[in-house]
């Protein structure tokens, strides 16, 4: 794609994420705060949609035709937007997610025994969407990193890419700023971290290693810990909550939402750069980073969850 016709795309996305918010708003869907909310103002929920139309976008123009993928994150998208306006059964949820997996997952050549790791990915992605401008940065930051990997090994770059990091520079126009105009919702975080599986999975299957996890290291250490800590405290997993690290920093300690925000993006940047760079083996690499970063994790839970007052 040449930077005329990207730049159109931009421009596309941009009055489609504007025109949506209008609509948001002209039907109600805007969330409003709540106790367990990191937020103080009412703002349109389901921003994220762009993410599924720039997939869309890559379908009908012929640069990404993959019924199998695409009808896994059309399914996905549908679910997790009407769970965006009217909360659904969390059986529901996981049968329509399961099922959109295993599209995703065929589509990448993955065995199914990939889907209960997938399942996880992008419910674990779905939690981390909770502060101003981590979501979209973070993806685009993954995106990134994916397209070097892909580049440095002589892979094609797959043009799902491009169009999903088109997404995630308008989201982030919109999200990611002291007083958010939107929020990613379900479907945003949902449709991204779907897109990100299928992206992941083939680049695994590619190289035929799995240490390419390493790029959401951070994500994936406080979304698993969280979990872990949730079970010991008896708390339902699925439930929603303010117990994430990145949440009790920006809640419980005060730290701007953007601070946080760049805190794990900066993080994880390092952690990529390294991983690119460094001549170390791929799996030792990816051990000690988790290592490390569950270390930090329980370090600062130990220290700051006593400030968290809230039961939920």
């Amino acid at each position: 794609m040449d930077l005329i016709a990207y730049i159109i795309l931009l421009i596309g996305l941009f009055i489609a994420e504007y025109l949506y918010i209008c609509f948001a708003r002209s039907i109600g869907a805007v969330h409003k705060c709540a106790q367990r909310d990191s937020h103080q103002r009412p703002t349109v929920v389901g921003g994220g949609v762009v993410f599924y139309v720039a997939a869309l976008v890559a379908f009908g123009l012929d640069v990404c035709k993959d019924w199998w993928l695409i009808g896994g994150i059309t399914a996905l998208a549908a679910i997790s937007f009407i769970d965006d306006l009217r909360p659904q059964k969390v059986l529901t949820r996981l049968i329509v997610q399961a099922l959109s997996c295993s599209a995703i997952l065929y589509s990448a050549n993955c065995s199914l025994w990939w889907l209960i790791p997938a399942l996880t990915f992008i419910n674990a992605c779905n939690f981390m969407d909770g502060i101003n401008g981590l979501a979209g940065g973070y993806n685009a930051l993954l995106l990134v990193s994916i397209i070097v990997a892909d580049y440095t090994l002589g892979i094609a770059i797959h043009p799902l890419i491009i169009y999903t990091l088109a997404a995630c520079i308008v989201f982030c126009f919109f999200n990611m700023r002291t007083h958010p105009l939107c929020f990613a919702g379900d479907v945003g975080s949902i449709t991204a971290a779907a897109i990100a599986l299928w992206l992941l999975a083939s680049l695994m299957t590619a190289t035929g290693s799995l240490a390419y996890l390493v790029f959401v290291a951070v994500y994936g250490v406080d979304s698993s810990l969280t979990i872990i800590h949730r079970i010991i405290l008896r708390r339902p997993i699925w439930r929603a909550h303010r117990m994430h690290l990145y949440q009790i920093l920006s809640n419980e300690v005060g730290l701007p939402h953007l601070l946080t925000t760049a805190i794990y993006i900066t993080i994880q940047l390092i952690i990529n750069i390294g991983f690119l760079l460094l001549s170390v083996d791929p799996y030792i690499y990816l051990g000690g980073v988790v290592a490390l970063l569950s270390a930090v994790y329980i370090v600062l839970i130990r220290r700051f969850f006593p400030l968290h007052k809230l039961t939920d």
